[in-house]
């Protein structure tokens, strides 16, 4: 009967060369997949906000359909709060007698943006109660009877992720006949 030797496990290191190849492949993979994974989540923080700003729209709607009053929802881009981006805020409507005399700001309903989450407006300048929309300062106003103005067309606005290495942009529409708010994932190209 034959014998069988036993096993004898030569342990040997790798080489310098090696170690460098591994080295190489993995910062080749690094620098592929870095963008990739950081306009990743920079799409995710983007979509978290502008789902932020429709929970806050439709609060807006419930608010004004619960409690008989208008409130109004700001997007103000021209007077940035903390060296922050926009911002919104959500108002309730000040009575005299039947009259809106004005609108009462609520602290706990202001929502900010850093700076690289921009707002477009692509509908037309509105007018509501001979008050015009400012430029970088927009505003829904939402009825008791889910009416948005007295506009039948669309209050629309783009939110976009100005990156440099990421381009992530939303289209949001108020129906101002229905008061329904819709979101939708859109190009949009800014003009420079």
């Amino acid at each position: 009967m034959k014998r069988c030797k036993p096993l004898t496990l030569t342990r040997r290191g790798f080489s310098l060369l090696e170690i460098m190849v591994i080295i190489g492949i993995v910062a080749i993979l690094s620098l592929i997949a870095y963008p990739l994974l950081k306009g990743y989540k920079e799409g995710q923080n983007t979509k978290n906000w502008v789902r932020s700003v429709e929970t806050l729209a439709q609060k807006a709607r419930l608010l004004a359909t619960n409690q008989r009053k208008p409130y109004r929802l700001i997007i103000n881009c021209a007077n940035p709060i903390d060296n922050l981006g926009c911002y919104l805020d959500l108002e309730e409507a000040v009575y005299r007698d039947t009259e809106v005399i004005g609108w009462k700001r609520s602290p706990m309903n202001r929502l900010s943006f850093v700076q690289s989450l921009k707002f477009v407006q692509v509908s037309s300048d509105r007018e509501y109660d001979g008050m015009i929309s400012l430029p970088n300062i927009y505003w829904a106003i939402f009825t008791p009877t889910s009416q948005v103005f007295s506009d039948p067309n669309p209050f629309e606005f783009y939110l976009y992720n100005d990156s440099a290495m990421f381009q992530n942009s939303w289209k949001f529409t108020v129906n101002n006949v229905t008061g329904r708010i819709l979101l939708d994932r859109a190009e949009y190209t800014p003009t420079p």
